[in-house]
Protein backbone atom coordinates (compact mmCIF):
# COMPACT_ATOMS: atom_id res chain seq x y z
CA UNK A 1 0.00 0.00 0.00
CA UNK A 2 1.47 3.38 -1.00
CA UNK A 3 1.73 6.33 1.37
CA UNK A 4 -0.99 8.17 -0.50
CA UNK A 5 -3.34 5.17 -0.17
CA UNK A 6 -2.52 4.77 3.51
CA UNK A 7 -3.20 8.43 4.21
CA UNK A 8 -6.47 8.26 2.30
CA UNK A 9 -7.56 5.17 4.23
CA UNK A 10 -6.71 6.69 7.57
CA UNK A 11 -8.48 9.93 6.73
CA UNK A 12 -11.49 7.95 5.61
CA UNK A 13 -11.53 6.12 8.94
CA UNK A 14 -11.60 9.48 10.66
CA UNK A 15 -14.78 10.67 8.97
CA UNK A 16 -17.22 8.99 11.32
CA UNK A 17 -15.19 10.07 14.34
CA UNK A 18 -15.02 13.63 13.09
CA UNK A 19 -18.75 13.70 12.47
CA UNK A 20 -19.54 12.47 15.99
CA UNK A 21 -16.89 14.44 17.82
CA UNK A 22 -16.79 17.74 15.97
CA UNK A 23 -19.47 19.16 18.24
CA UNK A 24 -17.11 18.73 21.14
CA UNK A 25 -14.18 20.37 19.37
CA UNK A 26 -12.92 23.40 21.18
CA UNK A 27 -14.00 26.60 19.40
CA UNK A 28 -15.58 24.63 16.52
CA UNK A 29 -12.23 23.90 14.87
CA UNK A 30 -12.03 21.90 11.67
CA UNK A 31 -9.56 19.54 13.32
CA UNK A 32 -9.64 16.91 16.07
CA UNK A 33 -8.55 17.92 19.55
CA UNK A 34 -5.96 16.07 21.56
CA UNK A 35 -6.79 12.64 23.01
CA UNK A 36 -9.98 12.22 20.92
CA UNK A 37 -8.52 9.38 18.94
CA UNK A 38 -7.15 6.64 21.18
CA UNK A 39 -8.13 3.09 20.28
CA UNK A 40 -6.67 -0.27 19.30
CA UNK A 41 -6.36 0.96 15.71
CA UNK A 42 -4.85 4.39 16.37
CA UNK A 43 -2.21 5.56 18.78
CA UNK A 44 -2.45 9.18 19.93
CA UNK A 45 0.62 11.07 21.14
CA UNK A 46 1.79 14.53 22.08
CA UNK A 47 5.08 15.71 20.66
CA UNK A 48 6.98 16.62 23.81
CA UNK A 49 9.79 19.06 24.59
CA UNK A 50 9.30 21.35 21.61
CA UNK A 51 11.39 24.44 22.24
CA UNK A 52 10.00 27.76 21.06
CA UNK A 53 12.09 30.93 20.97
CA UNK A 54 10.41 34.33 21.21
CA UNK A 55 11.83 37.82 20.89
CA UNK A 56 10.47 41.36 20.88
CA UNK A 57 11.16 43.25 17.64
CA UNK A 58 11.09 47.03 17.41
CA UNK A 59 9.13 48.26 14.39
CA UNK A 60 10.50 51.36 12.69
CA UNK A 61 7.74 51.94 10.14
CA UNK A 62 4.46 50.57 8.80
CA UNK A 63 2.35 51.26 5.72
CA UNK A 64 0.42 54.40 6.67
CA UNK A 65 -1.97 55.20 3.80
CA UNK A 66 -5.52 53.90 3.36
CA UNK A 67 -5.96 53.02 7.03
CA UNK A 68 -9.13 52.01 8.83
CA UNK A 69 -8.50 54.55 11.58
CA UNK A 70 -6.40 57.74 11.82
CA UNK A 71 -4.72 58.93 15.00
CA UNK A 72 -3.83 62.45 16.09
CA UNK A 73 -2.07 63.43 19.30
CA UNK A 74 0.17 61.75 21.85
CA UNK A 75 0.14 58.75 24.13
CA UNK A 76 2.58 57.71 26.85
CA UNK A 77 2.89 54.25 28.41
CA UNK A 78 5.70 52.93 30.57
CA UNK A 79 5.71 49.60 28.73
CA UNK A 80 5.79 51.01 25.20
CA UNK A 81 7.17 54.57 25.32
CA UNK A 82 5.77 57.73 23.76
CA UNK A 83 3.82 57.88 20.52
CA UNK A 84 3.17 61.11 18.57
CA UNK A 85 0.70 60.83 15.70
CA UNK A 86 0.05 63.40 12.96
CA UNK A 87 -1.77 63.35 9.62
CA UNK A 88 -1.20 64.51 6.05
CA UNK A 89 -4.29 64.78 3.84
CA UNK A 90 -5.05 65.70 0.27
CA UNK A 91 -7.78 68.34 -0.15
CA UNK A 92 -10.29 67.85 -2.97
CA UNK A 93 -12.72 70.06 -4.83
CA UNK A 94 -16.47 69.67 -4.35
CA UNK A 95 -18.15 67.51 -6.95
CA UNK A 96 -18.37 69.60 -10.11
CA UNK A 97 -15.78 72.11 -8.95
CA UNK A 98 -16.20 75.54 -7.38
CA UNK A 99 -19.26 77.56 -8.37
CA UNK A 100 -18.04 80.41 -10.58
CA UNK A 101 -19.46 83.89 -10.23
CA UNK A 102 -21.46 85.49 -13.05
CA UNK A 103 -20.52 88.87 -14.39
CA UNK A 104 -22.01 89.54 -17.83
CA UNK A 105 -22.88 92.53 -19.99
CA UNK A 106 -26.36 92.21 -21.46
CA UNK A 107 -27.60 93.85 -24.66
CA UNK A 108 -30.90 95.75 -24.10
CA UNK A 109 -34.02 93.77 -24.99
CA UNK A 110 -32.04 91.10 -26.86
CA UNK A 111 -30.38 88.86 -24.29
CA UNK A 112 -32.26 87.04 -21.58
CA UNK A 113 -30.13 85.10 -19.12
CA UNK A 114 -31.02 82.67 -16.37
CA UNK A 115 -30.47 85.39 -13.85
CA UNK A 116 -33.36 87.39 -15.32
CA UNK A 117 -35.73 84.66 -14.26
CA UNK A 118 -34.60 84.76 -10.64
CA UNK A 119 -34.03 88.50 -10.30
CA UNK A 120 -36.51 90.40 -12.51
CA UNK A 121 -36.41 94.21 -12.28
CA UNK A 122 -39.96 95.42 -11.67
CA UNK A 123 -41.63 98.65 -12.68
CA UNK A 124 -41.04 100.75 -15.78
CA UNK A 125 -37.35 99.83 -16.14
CA UNK A 126 -37.04 97.92 -19.40
CA UNK A 127 -33.31 97.31 -19.71
CA UNK A 128 -30.56 95.93 -17.47
CA UNK A 129 -27.08 96.71 -18.77
CA UNK A 130 -24.99 94.75 -16.23
CA UNK A 131 -25.41 92.07 -13.64
CA UNK A 132 -22.61 91.63 -11.12
CA UNK A 133 -21.77 89.23 -8.31
CA UNK A 134 -19.23 90.59 -5.86
CA UNK A 135 -17.79 88.10 -3.40
CA UNK A 136 -16.59 88.81 0.11
CA UNK A 137 -14.40 86.39 2.05
CA UNK A 138 -15.84 85.37 5.45
CA UNK A 139 -13.99 82.40 7.02
CA UNK A 140 -12.32 79.04 6.40
CA UNK A 141 -12.40 76.16 8.88
CA UNK A 142 -10.89 72.70 8.94
CA UNK A 143 -13.84 70.59 10.18
CA UNK A 144 -13.00 67.18 11.69
CA UNK A 145 -15.85 65.12 13.21
CA UNK A 146 -15.23 62.91 16.24
CA UNK A 147 -16.16 59.28 16.57
CA UNK A 148 -19.20 59.76 18.82
CA UNK A 149 -22.30 57.85 19.86
CA UNK A 150 -25.66 58.88 21.22
CA UNK A 151 -28.63 57.26 22.89
CA UNK A 152 -31.85 59.12 23.53
CA UNK A 153 -35.55 58.51 23.65
CA UNK A 154 -37.85 59.89 20.98
CA UNK A 155 -38.58 63.52 21.69
CA UNK A 156 -35.61 63.98 24.01
CA UNK A 157 -32.74 66.30 23.23
CA UNK A 158 -29.90 64.45 21.53
CA UNK A 159 -26.66 64.20 23.51
CA UNK A 160 -23.35 62.58 22.56
CA UNK A 161 -20.37 60.90 24.12
CA UNK A 162 -16.92 60.80 22.49
CA UNK A 163 -15.80 57.26 21.68
CA UNK A 164 -12.21 57.78 20.63
CA UNK A 165 -10.38 60.08 23.01
CA UNK A 166 -7.58 58.25 24.83
CA UNK A 167 -5.27 59.33 27.63
CA UNK A 168 -5.85 62.72 29.25
CA UNK A 169 -9.43 63.41 28.24
CA UNK A 170 -9.57 66.77 30.06
CA UNK A 171 -6.23 68.17 28.93
CA UNK A 172 -5.98 71.20 26.66
CA UNK A 173 -4.91 70.13 23.17
CA UNK A 174 -3.41 72.45 20.58
CA UNK A 175 -3.86 71.48 16.93
CA UNK A 176 -1.93 73.16 14.12
CA UNK A 177 -2.83 72.88 10.43
CA UNK A 178 -0.17 73.68 7.81
CA UNK A 179 -0.31 73.71 4.02
CA UNK A 180 1.68 70.84 2.51
CA UNK A 181 4.46 71.63 0.08
CA UNK A 182 4.34 68.09 -1.27
CA UNK A 183 1.80 66.73 -3.73
CA UNK A 184 0.29 63.46 -2.47
CA UNK A 185 -0.13 60.71 -5.03
CA UNK A 186 -0.85 57.00 -4.95
CA UNK A 187 1.28 56.66 -8.12
CA UNK A 188 5.03 57.14 -8.11
CA UNK A 189 5.67 60.59 -9.68
CA UNK A 190 8.87 59.29 -11.31
CA UNK A 191 7.08 56.26 -12.74
CA UNK A 192 3.28 56.56 -12.85
CA UNK A 193 2.87 52.86 -13.54
CA UNK A 194 4.32 52.10 -10.09
CA UNK A 195 2.47 52.45 -6.78
CA UNK A 196 3.66 55.14 -4.38
CA UNK A 197 4.22 54.12 -0.76
CA UNK A 198 3.83 56.28 2.33
CA UNK A 199 5.23 54.98 5.59
CA UNK A 200 4.57 56.08 9.14
CA UNK A 201 8.09 57.46 9.71
CA UNK A 202 7.90 59.97 6.84
CA UNK A 203 8.89 63.53 7.77
CA UNK A 204 6.73 65.62 5.43
CA UNK A 205 8.17 68.98 6.44
CA UNK A 206 11.77 67.80 6.00
CA UNK A 207 10.98 66.23 2.62
CA UNK A 208 9.33 69.37 1.22
CA UNK A 209 8.94 72.47 3.47
CA UNK A 210 5.39 73.51 4.29
CA UNK A 211 3.93 76.42 2.33
CA UNK A 212 2.49 78.17 5.39
CA UNK A 213 0.79 77.68 8.74
CA UNK A 214 -2.93 77.93 8.04
CA UNK A 215 -4.39 77.94 11.52
CA UNK A 216 -4.25 76.78 15.14
CA UNK A 217 -6.73 75.96 17.85
CA UNK A 218 -6.37 75.14 21.53
CA UNK A 219 -9.27 73.30 23.15
CA UNK A 220 -10.40 70.45 25.40
CA UNK A 221 -12.23 67.69 23.48
CA UNK A 222 -15.91 67.88 24.37
CA UNK A 223 -19.10 66.11 23.22
CA UNK A 224 -20.91 69.46 23.33
CA UNK A 225 -18.78 70.95 20.53
CA UNK A 226 -21.59 70.60 18.01
CA UNK A 227 -21.57 74.07 16.42
CA UNK A 228 -19.08 76.78 15.49
CA UNK A 229 -20.04 80.43 14.93
CA UNK A 230 -18.37 82.97 12.68
CA UNK A 231 -18.99 86.44 11.26
CA UNK A 232 -20.63 87.12 7.90
CA UNK A 233 -20.12 90.46 6.19
CA UNK A 234 -23.66 91.52 5.40
CA UNK A 235 -23.83 94.87 3.62
CA UNK A 236 -22.54 97.45 6.09
CA UNK A 237 -22.92 95.25 9.17
CA UNK A 238 -21.72 91.91 10.53
CA UNK A 239 -24.00 89.03 11.45
CA UNK A 240 -23.40 85.58 12.95
CA UNK A 241 -23.55 82.37 10.97
CA UNK A 242 -22.81 78.79 12.04
CA UNK A 243 -21.51 75.39 10.89
CA UNK A 244 -22.98 72.06 11.95
CA UNK A 245 -22.33 68.52 10.74
CA UNK A 246 -24.80 65.67 10.18
CA UNK A 247 -27.12 64.93 13.12
CA UNK A 248 -25.59 67.87 15.01
CA UNK A 249 -22.74 65.56 16.03
CA UNK A 250 -19.62 66.92 17.80
CA UNK A 251 -16.60 68.01 15.77
CA UNK A 252 -13.36 69.99 15.88
CA UNK A 253 -13.28 73.25 13.93
CA UNK A 254 -9.86 74.85 13.36
CA UNK A 255 -10.09 78.41 11.98
CA UNK A 256 -7.69 78.85 9.05
CA UNK A 257 -7.77 82.66 9.00
CA UNK A 258 -4.14 83.17 10.03
CA UNK A 259 -3.46 84.06 6.40
CA UNK A 260 -6.83 85.43 5.32
CA UNK A 261 -5.28 87.39 2.45
CA UNK A 262 -4.06 84.12 0.92
CA UNK A 263 -7.56 82.64 0.81
CA UNK A 264 -9.00 85.86 -0.60
CA UNK A 265 -6.35 86.39 -3.28
CA UNK A 266 -5.54 82.83 -4.32
CA UNK A 267 -9.02 81.36 -3.88
CA UNK A 268 -11.93 83.77 -3.81
CA UNK A 269 -10.62 86.32 -6.31
CA UNK A 270 -9.97 83.53 -8.80
CA UNK A 271 -13.39 81.91 -8.53
CA UNK A 272 -14.69 84.41 -11.11
CA UNK A 273 -15.09 83.76 -14.80
CA UNK A 274 -12.37 85.13 -17.04
CA UNK A 275 -13.16 87.59 -19.83
CA UNK A 276 -13.85 84.75 -22.27
CA UNK A 277 -16.34 83.17 -19.86
CA UNK A 278 -14.09 80.22 -18.90
CA UNK A 279 -13.34 79.26 -15.34
CA UNK A 280 -9.80 78.79 -14.08
CA UNK A 281 -8.89 75.12 -14.46
CA UNK A 282 -7.69 74.71 -10.90
CA UNK A 283 -11.22 75.30 -9.58
CA UNK A 284 -12.94 73.12 -12.15
CA UNK A 285 -10.75 69.98 -12.29
CA UNK A 286 -9.60 68.21 -9.13
CA UNK A 287 -6.29 67.10 -10.65
CA UNK A 288 -5.32 70.72 -11.26
CA UNK A 289 -6.58 71.87 -7.88
CA UNK A 290 -4.59 69.29 -5.88
CA UNK A 291 -1.41 70.50 -7.56
CA UNK A 292 -2.27 74.08 -6.63
CA UNK A 293 -3.38 73.36 -3.06
CA UNK A 294 -1.54 70.15 -2.23
CA UNK A 295 -3.12 69.41 1.11
CA UNK A 296 -2.88 69.95 4.86
CA UNK A 297 -0.63 68.57 7.59
CA UNK A 298 -2.33 68.29 10.99
CA UNK A 299 -0.34 67.95 14.21
CA UNK A 300 -0.66 68.60 17.94
CA UNK A 301 1.52 70.04 20.68
CA UNK A 302 3.85 67.64 22.46
CA UNK A 303 2.97 68.61 26.04
CA UNK A 304 -0.26 66.65 26.41
CA UNK A 305 -0.84 62.91 26.33
CA UNK A 306 -4.20 63.00 24.58
CA UNK A 307 -4.70 60.78 21.55
CA UNK A 308 -7.66 61.14 19.20
CA UNK A 309 -8.97 58.66 16.67
CA UNK A 310 -10.73 60.62 13.94
CA UNK A 311 -12.79 59.66 10.86
CA UNK A 312 -10.58 61.88 8.71
CA UNK A 313 -12.30 60.80 5.48
CA UNK A 314 -15.37 62.69 6.79
CA UNK A 315 -13.34 65.86 7.39
CA UNK A 316 -13.42 68.86 5.07
CA UNK A 317 -12.40 72.48 4.59
CA UNK A 318 -15.40 74.76 4.98
CA UNK A 319 -14.77 77.82 2.75
CA UNK A 320 -17.33 80.53 3.48
CA UNK A 321 -18.02 83.69 1.48
CA UNK A 322 -20.91 86.00 0.64
CA UNK A 323 -22.29 86.83 -2.83
CA UNK A 324 -23.66 90.36 -3.33
CA UNK A 325 -25.82 90.21 -6.47
CA UNK A 326 -26.45 93.61 -8.06
CA UNK A 327 -27.71 95.01 -11.34
CA UNK A 328 -26.81 98.23 -13.11
CA UNK A 329 -29.80 99.67 -14.94
CA UNK A 330 -30.25 102.13 -17.80
CA UNK A 331 -29.54 105.25 -15.80
CA UNK A 332 -26.36 103.63 -14.31
CA UNK A 333 -28.08 103.18 -11.00
CA UNK A 334 -27.03 100.05 -9.06
CA UNK A 335 -29.69 98.06 -7.30
CA UNK A 336 -29.16 95.10 -4.91
CA UNK A 337 -30.94 91.97 -6.06
CA UNK A 338 -29.87 89.55 -3.32
CA UNK A 339 -27.25 88.65 -0.72
CA UNK A 340 -26.40 84.92 -0.66
CA UNK A 341 -24.27 83.11 1.93
CA UNK A 342 -22.07 80.47 0.30
CA UNK A 343 -20.11 77.50 1.63
CA UNK A 344 -17.77 75.34 -0.46
CA UNK A 345 -16.81 72.01 1.12
CA UNK A 346 -13.38 70.74 0.10
CA UNK A 347 -13.15 67.13 1.31
CA UNK A 348 -10.28 65.11 2.77
CA UNK A 349 -11.58 61.77 1.54
CA UNK A 350 -9.00 60.60 -1.00
CA UNK A 351 -5.40 60.30 0.24
CA UNK A 352 -4.68 60.37 3.96
CA UNK A 353 -1.40 59.40 5.62
CA UNK A 354 -0.74 58.85 9.32
CA UNK A 355 2.74 59.56 10.68
CA UNK A 356 3.93 57.95 13.92
CA UNK A 357 6.92 59.19 15.90
CA UNK A 358 7.60 56.39 18.39
CA UNK A 359 10.55 56.78 20.76
CA UNK A 360 10.41 53.15 22.00
CA UNK A 361 11.59 54.36 25.40
CA UNK A 362 11.30 51.55 27.96
CA UNK A 363 13.83 52.99 30.40
CA UNK A 364 11.21 53.02 33.19
CA UNK A 365 10.14 49.43 32.54
CA UNK A 366 11.51 46.75 34.86
CA UNK A 367 12.64 43.27 33.83
CA UNK A 368 12.34 43.94 30.10
CA UNK A 369 14.12 40.68 29.27
CA UNK A 370 11.36 38.64 30.92
CA UNK A 371 8.63 40.25 28.83
CA UNK A 372 7.41 40.33 25.25
CA UNK A 373 5.90 43.55 23.90
CA UNK A 374 3.23 43.79 21.21
CA UNK A 375 1.93 47.17 20.07
CA UNK A 376 0.79 48.58 16.74
CA UNK A 377 1.49 51.99 15.13
CA UNK A 378 5.16 51.25 14.58
CA UNK A 379 5.58 49.88 18.11
CA UNK A 380 6.60 46.28 18.70
CA UNK A 381 6.05 42.80 17.27
CA UNK A 382 7.08 39.42 18.66
CA UNK A 383 9.03 36.95 16.55
CA UNK A 384 8.32 33.26 17.22
CA UNK A 385 10.67 30.48 16.06
CA UNK A 386 9.15 26.99 16.23
CA UNK A 387 11.09 23.70 16.53
CA UNK A 388 14.33 25.41 17.55
CA UNK A 389 15.60 22.19 19.17
CA UNK A 390 14.19 19.74 16.62
CA UNK A 391 15.21 18.95 13.05
CA UNK A 392 12.25 19.60 10.76
CA UNK A 393 13.71 17.28 8.14
CA UNK A 394 13.99 14.36 10.58
CA UNK A 395 10.56 15.11 12.05
CA UNK A 396 9.10 15.14 8.57
CA UNK A 397 10.70 11.78 7.86
CA UNK A 398 9.26 10.32 11.06
CA UNK A 399 5.79 11.73 10.34
CA UNK A 400 5.76 10.09 6.89
CA UNK A 401 7.16 6.68 7.87
CA UNK A 402 5.58 3.89 5.85
CA UNK A 403 2.44 2.61 7.61
CA UNK A 404 2.70 5.10 10.51
CA UNK A 405 1.81 8.37 8.83
CA UNK A 406 0.84 11.04 11.29
CA UNK A 407 -2.48 12.82 11.25
CA UNK A 408 -2.24 16.08 13.15
CA UNK A 409 -5.16 16.38 15.55
CA UNK A 410 -4.16 19.75 16.92
CA UNK A 411 -1.23 22.12 16.79
CA UNK A 412 -1.55 25.24 18.89
CA UNK A 413 0.51 28.09 20.28
CA UNK A 414 -0.27 29.78 23.59
CA UNK A 415 1.09 33.18 24.62
CA UNK A 416 0.44 34.25 28.21
CA UNK A 417 -0.15 37.79 29.42
CA UNK A 418 2.50 38.88 31.91
CA UNK A 419 1.17 39.03 35.46
CA UNK A 420 2.31 42.64 35.90
CA UNK A 421 0.17 43.68 32.95
CA UNK A 422 -3.07 41.91 33.91
CA UNK A 423 -4.44 44.93 35.80
CA UNK A 424 -4.47 46.86 32.49
CA UNK A 425 -6.80 44.40 30.78
CA UNK A 426 -10.04 46.17 29.92
CA UNK A 427 -12.41 43.46 31.09
CA UNK A 428 -11.93 40.37 33.24
CA UNK A 429 -13.26 37.12 31.88
CA UNK A 430 -17.07 37.33 32.26
CA UNK A 431 -18.81 34.67 34.31
CA UNK A 432 -21.35 34.04 31.57
CA UNK A 433 -18.64 33.42 28.96
CA UNK A 434 -19.63 36.41 26.85
CA UNK A 435 -16.71 36.60 24.42
CA UNK A 436 -17.92 39.91 23.01
CA UNK A 437 -16.44 41.60 26.07
CA UNK A 438 -13.13 39.92 25.40
CA UNK A 439 -12.98 41.40 21.94
CA UNK A 440 -12.84 44.89 23.38
CA UNK A 441 -9.30 44.06 24.48
CA UNK A 442 -6.32 43.94 22.15
CA UNK A 443 -6.60 41.12 19.59
CA UNK A 444 -3.38 39.55 18.31
CA UNK A 445 -2.57 38.22 14.86
CA UNK A 446 -0.07 35.53 13.83
CA UNK A 447 1.50 35.14 10.40
CA UNK A 448 4.61 33.86 8.62
CA UNK A 449 7.36 36.30 7.77
CA UNK A 450 9.82 35.31 5.02
CA UNK A 451 13.06 37.26 4.77
CA UNK A 452 12.78 40.44 2.66
CA UNK A 453 9.20 39.73 1.57
CA UNK A 454 5.64 40.46 2.59
CA UNK A 455 4.07 38.45 5.39
CA UNK A 456 2.13 35.29 4.50
CA UNK A 457 -1.22 34.17 5.92
CA UNK A 458 -1.42 30.91 7.82
CA UNK A 459 -3.43 28.13 6.22
CA UNK A 460 -5.56 27.94 9.35
CA UNK A 461 -7.01 31.40 8.69
CA UNK A 462 -8.59 30.02 5.54
CA UNK A 463 -9.95 26.76 6.95
CA UNK A 464 -11.18 28.00 10.34
CA UNK A 465 -14.03 30.49 10.08
CA UNK A 466 -15.12 32.86 11.41
CA UNK A 467 -11.75 34.40 12.23
CA UNK A 468 -12.65 35.78 15.66
CA UNK A 469 -13.89 32.45 16.99
CA UNK A 470 -10.56 30.68 16.68
CA UNK A 471 -7.61 33.05 16.63
CA UNK A 472 -6.01 35.78 18.64
CA UNK A 473 -8.69 36.83 21.16
CA UNK A 474 -7.91 37.24 24.84
CA UNK A 475 -8.89 34.21 26.92
CA UNK A 476 -8.94 33.33 30.59
CA UNK A 477 -8.17 30.05 32.40
CA UNK A 478 -10.31 29.99 35.55
CA UNK A 479 -8.21 27.18 37.07
CA UNK A 480 -4.79 28.77 36.68
CA UNK A 481 -6.15 32.36 36.63
CA UNK A 482 -4.05 33.08 33.56
CA UNK A 483 -4.93 35.39 30.69
CA UNK A 484 -3.63 34.10 27.39
CA UNK A 485 -3.87 34.16 23.61
CA UNK A 486 -4.17 30.96 21.62
CA UNK A 487 -3.47 30.33 17.93
CA UNK A 488 -4.24 27.15 16.03
CA UNK A 489 -1.60 25.97 13.54
CA UNK A 490 -3.06 22.56 12.73
CA UNK A 491 -3.29 22.97 8.97
CA UNK A 492 0.02 24.82 8.76
CA UNK A 493 1.91 22.08 10.66
CA UNK A 494 0.12 19.34 8.69
CA UNK A 495 1.24 20.93 5.44
CA UNK A 496 4.77 21.48 6.78
CA UNK A 497 5.22 17.83 7.77
CA UNK A 498 3.62 16.44 4.61
CA UNK A 499 5.97 18.39 2.34
CA UNK A 500 7.88 15.23 1.36
CA UNK A 501 9.83 17.02 -1.37
CA UNK A 502 11.60 19.20 1.19
CA UNK A 503 14.53 18.02 3.24
CA UNK A 504 15.50 21.37 4.72
CA UNK A 505 15.28 22.51 8.32
CA UNK A 506 14.59 26.10 7.28
CA UNK A 507 11.12 27.43 7.99
CA UNK A 508 9.84 30.98 8.09
CA UNK A 509 9.65 32.56 11.54
CA UNK A 510 6.23 33.54 12.86
CA UNK A 511 5.34 37.09 13.83
CA UNK A 512 2.75 38.18 16.39
CA UNK A 513 1.31 41.67 15.89
CA UNK A 514 -1.73 43.59 17.09
CA UNK A 515 -4.70 42.82 14.88
CA UNK A 516 -6.44 45.45 12.78
CA UNK A 517 -9.36 44.93 10.44
CA UNK A 518 -8.18 43.62 7.10
CA UNK A 519 -5.40 41.43 8.51
CA UNK A 520 -7.36 38.21 8.12
CA UNK A 521 -7.81 37.03 4.52
CA UNK A 522 -10.92 38.12 2.65
CA UNK A 523 -10.63 35.56 -0.17
CA UNK A 524 -8.73 32.34 -0.85
CA UNK A 525 -6.24 34.29 -2.95
CA UNK A 526 -5.62 36.89 -0.24
CA UNK A 527 -2.39 35.35 1.05
CA UNK A 528 -0.20 38.37 1.87
CA UNK A 529 -0.19 40.40 5.09
CA UNK A 530 0.13 44.18 4.87
CA UNK A 531 2.11 46.11 7.48
CA UNK A 532 -0.71 48.65 8.04
CA UNK A 533 -1.38 49.08 11.73
CA UNK A 534 -3.25 51.80 13.61
CA UNK A 535 -3.79 49.95 16.92
CA UNK A 536 -1.99 52.17 19.45
CA UNK A 537 -2.79 49.88 22.35
CA UNK A 538 -0.65 46.89 23.17
CA UNK A 539 -0.15 43.96 25.52
CA UNK A 540 2.83 42.64 27.51
CA UNK A 541 3.37 38.89 27.35
CA UNK A 542 5.40 36.53 29.54
CA UNK A 543 8.61 35.56 27.73
CA UNK A 544 9.07 32.43 29.88
CA UNK A 545 5.64 30.92 29.44
CA UNK A 546 5.03 30.27 25.72
CA UNK A 547 3.50 26.84 25.03
CA UNK A 548 3.50 24.98 21.72
CA UNK A 549 1.38 21.83 21.59
CA UNK A 550 1.34 19.21 18.85
CA UNK A 551 -0.97 16.22 19.15
CA UNK A 552 -1.06 13.56 16.44
CA UNK A 553 -2.40 10.06 15.76
CA UNK A 554 -0.86 7.25 13.81
CA UNK A 555 -1.86 3.68 12.98
CA UNK A 556 -0.81 0.99 15.50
Amino acid sequence: MTKRVVKTWIKGSFLSLLFLLSLACEDDLNSVNADFIDSDIFETNNLENIEVQTQTTTIEKVNAVGLGEYLLGNSQETSFGRLQAAMASQVNLPSGGIRPSQKRYLKPEEVVSEIDTFFPVLGDISTRTLYSIDRKFDAVFLVMPYHASTSHESGEQRSYQLDSVYGESNASLKITASQLGEFLSLQDPTGPAEANAYYSNRDFEAAVPFERVLGEKEFVPSPTDTVVYFDRHFSTKTIKDSILVANAAPFIAIPLNMDASYFKTEFLDDFILTSDDTQLDRFAENEDFTRFFKGVYIETNEETTTLLSLPITNAYLSFNYTDYITATIEDNTTIVLDTVFREEKLSLNTINVNTYDHNHDQSSEEDVATKLYVQGTGGYDVTVDLFTNRSIASLREEANKEGEEWLINEASLKLFVHKEYEDRISYPYPDDGDWDLQRSNVILFLYRQPTDAAGIQLLDYFSNSPFYSVQGILRYDSETEDYYYKFYLTDYITNLLQDEDSNTDDIDPMVVKTYVSGDNPSTNSDTSVDSKNWQHRGVVLDASKTEFKLNYSKQN
